[in-house]
C-alpha cells in the first residue's frame, strides 16, 4: 500500500464537531469522515512537485505558497484528528490552513505559470509506472490549484494528512 497526501475540504463548524466529539469519546476518536467530494488524493506529489518548481527557478514567495498548501498553518490547531482512525498512522500529525491562509495559498498558486515550471517533455520516461513524469505532476499541481481555489470559494479550511 502506497502512502499518499490527502487534502479535504471543510468548514469550521465541522471540525468543531470533530473536536467536541474527540474530547467526548473515551478514544478520542474524533468522527473524521469529511465527504469524498471534498477530498483530493495528490498521491505522493507533493514533494517531487515542490523538487520541480524549486529547480525551475520559482520565485520564493511562489514556492513558499505551493509548500504551505500541502504542509499547512502551524498556528491551526488540528490535533485532534491525530488518531489512527481518522488520518491513519502513517506520516506527521494532520495539518491545515484556515480560511483565510487557503484563499492566500489559492491566490499564491494561480499566479505560478505552469508551463514554464513544467514544460511538457514528451517521450520522458519516470519510475513506478510514471510513464511521463511532467504529466503527473501538471495533473496533480492543477488539482491542486483547483481544489484550494474551490475551498477559498466557499470559505472552508483545508486540512491535510498522509495515509
Amino acid at each position: 500500500m502506497a502512502v499518499t497526501q490527502l487534502l479535504a475540504r471543510v468548514h469550521a463548524a465541522d471540525l468543531a464537531h470533530c473536536r467536541a466529539t474527540a474530547a467526548g469519546r473515551p478514544d478520542a476518536d474524533p468522527g473524521w469522515a469529511p465527504p469524498a467530494g471534498d477530498v483530493l488524493d495528490l498521491d505522493w506529489a507533493p514533494h517531487p512537485l515542490e523538487d520541480a518548481c524549486r529547480r525551475a527557478g520559482l520565485d520564493g514567495r511562489l514556492l513558499a505558497a505551493l509548500r504551505r498548501a500541502t504542509t499547512g498553518d502551524p498556528e491551526v490547531d488540528v490535533a485532534f484528528l491525530d488518531h489512527p482512525d481518522a488520518v491513519g498512522i502513517f506520516g506527521p500529525p494532520p495539518a491545515a490552513l484556515a480560511p483565510e491562509g487557503v484563499a492566500a495559498v489559492a491566490h499564491a498558486l494561480a499566479a505560478i505559470d505552469r508551463p514554464a515550471v513544467l514544460p511538457p517533455r514528451p517521450g520522458v520516461r519516470g519510475l513506478d509506472g510514471v510513464r511521463d513524469p511532467q504529466a503527473y505532476l501538471t495533473g496533480h499541481f492543477r488539482a491542486l490549484c483547483a481544489f484550494c481555489a474551490e475551498a477559498a470559494r466557499r470559505g472552508q479550511y483545508v486540512v491535510m494528512w498522509w495515509d
